[in-house]
This record gives structure tokens, sequence and C-alpha cells, in this order.
């Protein structure tokens, strides 16, 4: 599964990878708590462009706290159940994806929605 940021009532093109953010659900939920917007567990929300903003560039000043660490992937499956992956990534994983948003949203006026799920 996975979660799409979008720009309210702005049309994205799947084909090009324009006018949205994508993330897994995990690496969403991070992000949403890296950004202090993580209220609401079903990963569905939205906030005002110029909130998003603001969070975004205060979490790319370059202070040691902006930064995230690489994570180790991990496989695990028990006999008779499903299988259980998390991906890796890399370092600075967050700060490169609070970075699209920004740049997602750069141009949008201050109380459009932005809106996610």
């Amino acid at each position: 599964m996975s979660v799409t940021f979008s720009v309210q009532g702005v049309r994205s093109n799947l084909e090009t990878g324009e006018g949205y953010v994508n993330l897994a659900n995990a690496n969403a939920r991070e992000l949403l708590q890296w950004l202090d917007l993580d209220d609401d567990p079903s990963l569905l929300g939205e906030c005002k462009a110029s909130e998003l903003r603001a969070r975004c560039m205060r979490r790319l000043w370059d202070v040691k706290r902006n930064h995230d660490p690489a994570r180790d992937g991990s496989y695990s499956q028990e006999p008779g159940h499903a299988a259980f992956i998390v991906g890796g990534r890399a370092p600075d994983y967050l700060r490169g994806k609070c970075a699209a948003l920004l740049a997602l949203i750069k141009d949008v006026p201050d109380e459009t929605l932005i809106t996610w799920g």
C-alpha cells in the first residue's frame, strides 16, 4: 500500500510522476511523524500549503536532528504465515521526500489544501 500527497484540485500525471509525491505506508507514517502531522492513524489528512511549507522548510535546515539515518531492510517468515518484508532506506530518505513535498507546493497559494491518503 502507499500514501499519495497531492495539491487539492490539481490533477496529477501518473505517467510523468508530476503533481504528487508517493510513499509506502510505513515511510509515509514516518514522514508525517517527522513533520508532526501524524494525528490520524488511517494515514488520511490535509493541511494548508503554508503550514506544510513551513514544516518542510524547518526540517530542511542543516542541523543534526534533521538528518535521518539509514535503515536496514529485513525479511522474516514463519512456516504457514505470510512473509513480512521491511524495506531498507538510504540516509536522509525522509529529508529527500520532504524536499520533494516542498518542490510540489512551492508555488501553491497559502490557503490551498495539501491532502494525503
